[in-house]
């Protein structure tokens, strides 16, 4: 939860600051989901499921277009490929 708090504080910055259209959040959509037993913060797959989603929402809630590797299945219906959006658009590629 404290990570949600710091994400909407940051966001809330740089979208006043920076006046952005969208943010890259990279891998978070595609990274194995984990779990914790330490009775100081105890974590399970779901719970780590939903603050990734949360953190997603804050940045759609602040009217960002959000880009993510691998989106969650969850948000399948509110994603779209690259190809989808410019079908003509190609990989950029390093050298």
């Amino acid at each position: 939860m404290e990570g949600l708090k710091l994400f909407q504080h940051n966001m809330d910055y740089y979208t006043s600051v920076l006046k952005p259209n969208m943010i890259f959040l990279d891998t978070i959509g595609g990274l194995p989901l984990v779990e914790c037993y330490d009775p100081r913060h105890p974590l399970t797959r779901t719970g780590t499921r939903e603050q990734r989603l949360n953190i997603m929402r804050v940045a759609t809630n602040a009217k960002l277009v959000l880009g993510v590797e691998a989106p969650p299945q969850d948000w399948k219906p509110h994603s779209w490929t690259r190809e989808q959006l410019s079908p003509s658009a190609t990989p950029m590629r390093s050298t």
